[in-house]
């Protein structure tokens, strides 16, 4: 006969967090999301998110003062989790409509004025890059053409991430300035 199945139940269970804590703090909790996501109608779902995050820790601090910041930070992860789900999809649907009006992109790849078009542009884009300084060039190659984050911009670079960001704001600007000079801007009737 088989031995009896048995489990072992901790002495001292580790206690949970409060199921309450998310409707204690909801009212700057949904300004704090709604702000985040930039969408009212996303509120309620990243809440939802909180909450199971909440249940799912282990121990939560005590008292108010060490509570909501603890919530804070929760609450800011789902919502970048949640901003990430929301880009895959459109990304996909993308694609997919994309995919779906590939013939008709075709023709137009096809016609001789857009490729001349398209050629002329890139000769521009090319001569103003070329106008740009050797820093700004290169942290434009290194986020646009190799992809790297800003994270990574930043751990290469050894400057902390806003500066990064600031960087590489300032060399659009200078090559959206130089490309508009060339006569390839926001303005372009084509």
């Amino acid at each position: 006969m088989a031995a009896p199945i048995t489990t072992a139940v901790p002495s001292d269970p580790i206690p949970a967090a409060d199921p309450s804590l998310v409707e204690r703090h909801r009212g700057w909790l949904e300004r704090l999301v709604a702000a985040r996501t930039c969408s009212r109608d996303a509120v309620d779902d990243v809440l939802q998110e909180v909450a199971l995050a909440v249940a799912r820790t282990g121990q939560p601090p005590v008292g108010e003062h060490e509570e909501r910041p603890w919530v804070c930070t929760i609450a800011i992860r789902q919502c970048a989790l949640f901003l990430r789900r929301a880009s895959r999809r459109a990304r996909l649907r993308t694609r997919a409509v994309e995919q779906r009006s590939g013939a008709a992109t075709d023709r137009l790849q096809d016609d001789p004025i857009y490729w001349l078009m398209a050629r002329e542009d890139a000769g521009l884009v090319a001569r103003a890059l070329a106008g740009l300084g050797r820093d700004d060039r290169q942290l434009l190659e290194w986020k646009y053409v190799e992809e790297h984050t800003y994270p990574q911009l930043a751990a290469r670079l050894e400057v902390p991430r806003h500066v990064v960001e600031y960087r590489v704001v300032t060399a659009k600007k200078r090559l959206r300035g130089l490309l508009i000079d060339m006569g390839l801007g926001e303005d372009d009737s084509r």
